[in-house]
This record gives structure tokens, sequence and C-alpha cells, in this order.
């Protein structure tokens, strides 16, 4: 299997704990997509009857054992609040951490201390600014572009944190791993922050798929280009663009092949 796994697969809108295992096995079945999945996203799975941190780790370890793939779980849960409260939501996913947990930027410093206290085998990506926010509402809101706004929040937070660190014992270098932005922010951001943080990517939709709600969206090979360590994938690997006659599974085998355009370009095994 490949170690070059950049695929985020979002499984957003199962109904239920088996029907994500149903969806995600349809999926990671074609060996050819699952080799290059390294995690599942689960959003709105977090709030179903059925779907609590215990059964969404049993249902897709169903999904490993079947397909003979391993995943990792990215809970994309934009957590936001006192850092009390935060402490007690990181609390409920102790027992099945996930690989990674979105955390929004509304809290205060304190919070991220929380969650890496409670969570030290999760890596922590810091929520911003939502891709379905256009660049001009991003202005008219907080007078930044998104790429201002967003290294903003990135430099106030790790400033906070060495402030932090006179007082408390910092169990690591940043307050978190990875930075949630579209493609579009990557070039300005690596600028500010090299390569000391991570970057997860929504908003992939290459030239054969619809934006829907998306609105700062890049191509798969483009995001790769700029830096992006996960692109985050729903609807161009489930559904593809059926109204441009691109079925789902034509719109995963023209993903694959910009995967490994990038790939081959850049000599990745």
């Amino acid at each position: 299997m490949s170690e070059f796994r950049p695929i985020v697969l979002a499984m957003d809108g199962c109904k239920s704990a088996m029907d994500l295992v149903v969806k995600t096995t349809c999926i990671m079945n074609n060996p050819d997509v699952g080799k290059f999945v390294g995690l599942v996203k689960i959003n709105d799975g977090n709030f179903k009857p059925d779907m609590s941190a215990p059964m969404i780790s049993q249902a897709l370890q169903v999904v490993a054992e079947v397909t003979r793939v391993n995943f990792g779980i990215f809970n994309d849960l934009k957590l936001g609040d006192v850092s009390t409260t935060m402490a007690n939501y990181a609390r409920c996913f102790k027992d099945h951490s996930p690989e990674i947990m979105t955390v929004s930027t509304i809290i205060e410093p304190k919070g991220f201390l929380e969650v890496r206290r409670e969570l030290p085998n999760t890596k922590i990506a810091l929520f911003s600014v939502p891709t379905d926010m256009t660049s001009e509402q991003c202005q008219r809101k907080y007078w930044l572009t998104p790429e201002e706004r967003i290294l903003q929040d990135i430099i106030f937070f790790l400033e906070e944190w060495e402030k932090l660190a006179q007082d408390h014992d910092i169990p690591t270098e940043t307050p978190f791993d990875l930075v949630v932005c579209s493609p579009r922010e990557l070039d300005y951001l690596k600028i500010g922050v090299g390569d000391k943080l991570g970057f997860v990517c929504p908003g992939i939709r290459d030239s054969w798929m619809n934006n829907d709600h998306q609105r700062r969206t890049t191509g798969v090979y483009e995001a790769l280009s700029k830096g992006a360590n996960w692109l985050v994938m729903g609807s161009q690997l489930l559904k593809g663009n059926p109204e441009a006659g691109v079925s789902a599974e034509e719109s995963q085998k023209r993903t694959l092949e910009e995967i490994q355009r990038f790939m081959a370009d850049n000599k990745i095994s």
C-alpha cells in the first residue's frame, strides 16, 4: 500500500452507523481509491443517536477489517467553548481518540491545553474560516481576507501558547498541529508559518465537479503542489457530477489520475 495517502474521505450525511459502514466499505473496496485514503472524516455523524464516539470507532473498525485497509478517524467537531467544557468534550473521546480533531478559533488559548491533556495522541486542527465563505464576505466580517484572518489566528495562538508555558506544563511546542484552510490560502500561510504546521484542505473540486456549497475551491493536483498535507473530499469521490455525465466511478478514476500525476512529477513512490 502507498505511504502517500493524502485523502480524507468525508462521510457526511450518514443516517446511522450501519449507513456509515456500508458507504465507507463501498469506497474502500475499490483498491485504487482505498490505498490513498488515510483518514475518514465524521462531522454530523457525531450527533446521530447511534453514532457516539465508541460506535463510530467500532463501525469503522468493521470497515477496516472487511476491506483490509487501515485508516484513521478525523473527527470534525470544530469544538468551541470555555476551557473547562473543552476538557469535558475531549474526555468523551478519551477511550476512542481520533487521529485528528478540529477545534475552533473562538476558544480561549487554555482550551487547547485542556484538549491536549485529555487527548495526547490526537492531532488538533485549527478551524478559522469556513470554505463556503467567500473572500468578500470574510473581508466584510473581519476586515481581513481569509488568508489574513487565518494567519492572524495562528500567530495569536502561538504567542499565547508561549505565555501559557510560563505557568503551565505544556506538552507540545504548538497548541495545534494542523490548520484547516482552502488551497487558495496555502501560498500565503506557508510563507507565514513555514513547515511548523501541516494543512488540511477542504474545498477540493476539480474541473469536472460543481462547486455546490463550496466557494474557495481548487483541484487535487494544484492543492498538493501548493503544500496541502490532507485533501478533504466527499462529493468528488462519492457522487461525481452526474449532471455533467461524470459518475462517481469516473470521478474517482480522474481523481486518482491527478494524485498519480502529482506523485510522478514529484518522484513519490
